[in-house]
């Protein structure tokens, strides 16, 4: 029967990692129609720093490389990240196992089910799959399936969730930044007025300050402005609040998850290598590094070394700082802003 015969050499081609055979076997119409949604979808994903994982997958670096993929190509990257690596043993144990248990068959479409054997925890087990075939120009052809629909259906609706509440914002309402209080699920309402301003879209929020305010949307951190607007591409694995014109962020360098500093464009200004970071008071800033504090400038130069345990913000020239000894006993102080110690009584 034809439908057994292309069920089977599909199945063959995928476990033997033939995805030449395999993209001759699918319905080209469906990869097609399948390929445009991905990059819509993508597209769409890239406005809150969603696609750069999504990208490494299919070895690129932007979407513009996506896009010029032929259909061929984009089957043949989804191919290369579902294959099952089996060997040439199990391969034949597959292949020898497999058994239809049921056609649904109708005129140009039909199902078929059938159960494999599949090596798991070195135990064989019986497992149950499905393929949908579709009967065109006189030849029957497997319809795509990648296992990524879900996920992109999910991207999708959280986005134009996003979008549809965004239209819904007051921002006319807005008197000073300051008048800005987060509330549930987490939009931001007037303090003064209790007036929703910007509907409730993002995960996390931060406060407003300097006309941005850092803000959650999916996984990523960016910043807003006044108008609801991204001011800042969500980018960030976590983000602080604006002071002095710069805010402290999260990113992953060189596979750790260190912090640096970004201006209102959104560019680093100060590199990304310091394990915890404070806000900018005067004109300094706490940084720690290898479990030790200490306080750069807006430049990045080191001030005040990295020598103590604790330390708070700078106000009025002075801050507080604390050292331990091996006993865990620490000691206080009150430095000024050339590192100049000075204990406290």
């Amino acid at each position: 029967m034809e439908i057994e015969t292309v069920f089977i050499e599909y199945l063959k081609a995928f476990y033997s990692k033939n995805f030449e055979k395999v993209y001759s076997l699918l319905y080209e119409e469906d990869i097609e129609i399948f390929y445009q949604k991905v990059i819509e979808i993508a597209k769409k994903m890239d406005e809150f720093g969603e696609t750069d994982l999504f990208l490494k997958k299919f070895n690129l670096d932007s979407l513009d490389q996506l896009t010029k993929l032929s259909s061929k190509e984009f089957t043949i990257s989804i191919l290369e990240i579902a294959k099952v690596e089996v060997g040439e043993q199990e391969f034949n144990k597959i292949i020898k196992g497999i058994k239809i248990s049921n056609i649904e068959n109708a005129t140009f479409i039909s199902k078929v089910h059938y159960d494999y054997p599949i090596k798991l925890y070195d135990k064989w087990i019986v497992s149950q799959g499905c393929v949908e075939m579709i009967k065109t120009n006189g030849l029957w052809k497997i319809l795509f399936k990648s296992g990524m629909e879900t996920g992109f259906n999910r991207f999708h609706d959280e986005i134009d969730r996003f979008h549809s509440l965004k239209l819904k914002d007051n921002v006319a309402a807005i008197k000073h930044e300051g008048d800005l209080v987060k509330f549930t699920n987490i939009g931001f309402k007037d303090l003064t007025t209790g007036k929703i301003i910007f509907e409730p879209r993002f995960k996390d929020a931060g406060d407003f300050s300097e006309g941005l305010a850092a803000v959650q949307i999916i996984k990523k951190y960016g910043y807003i402005n006044l108008k609801g607007e991204l001011a800042i591409k969500p980018q960030f694995i976590y983000a602080n609040e604006f002071s002095e014109k710069l805010a402290s962020v999260k990113i992953l360098n060189k596979g750790e998850e260190k912090w640096g500093f970004i201006d209102k464009k959104g560019d680093f200004k100060i590199e990304a290598i310091y394990d915890e970071t404070r806000n900018f008071k005067d004109g300094l800033c706490a940084v720690k590094c290898n479990e030790k504090w200490g306080f750069i400038n807006k430049k990045g130069d080191l001030i005040i070394p990295f020598e103590f345990d604790y330390v708070e913000d700078f106000s009025y020239g002075t801050a507080f700082a604390e050292i331990e000894n091996e006993d865990f006993e620490s000691t206080r102080f009150l430095i000024d802003k050339k590192g100049k110690i000075k204990e406290m009584e």
